[in-house]
């Protein structure tokens, strides 16, 4: 910034010595003063782009930051459906188990009754 305002300070003194030097010549006189003004235009226009060469190189990280993020999530994911997974054939074994166990209990009851029967048959013949 510092440097635009020497350029332009060292512009206008070329232009005040050429004028000192060609008191008729307006024409040069305007010509520089319209390249001073270009120059310090460039500079403003140099300075936006840097800063927003700036810009683009902190969002460029960030993409690589997110990017970088979505991929350990991806990698967290898929571990988590696979203990899922694992889990859910847990589940359906234990259920296929308890099925099983039910059946059994059933079978077991149905004896049991008829066990039960059969001792009180036995006891009410006994008795006769």
């Amino acid at each position: 910034m510092s440097q635009n305002k020497e350029n332009i300070q060292s512009l206008k003194q070329q232009v005040n010595k050429e004028n000192n030097k060609h008191p008729n010549s307006e024409k040069q006189n305007k010509d520089l003063q319209i390249i001073a003004k270009q120059r310090s235009h460039i500079e403003k226009i140099q300075k936006k782009v840097y800063e927003q060469n700036e810009q683009i190189q902190e969002l460029e990280e960030r993409v690589q930051k997110t990017e970088s993020l979505l991929e350990k999530t991806k990698i967290t994911l898929r571990q988590e459906n696979i203990r899922v997974s694992q889990q859910n054939f847990q589940i359906k074994d234990l259920n296929q188990q308890i099925e099983r166990l039910k059946q059994q209990l059933q079978k077991d009851q149905i004896i049991d009754q008829f066990k039960f029967k059969q001792q009180f048959n036995d006891e009410n013949n006994e008795q006769y």
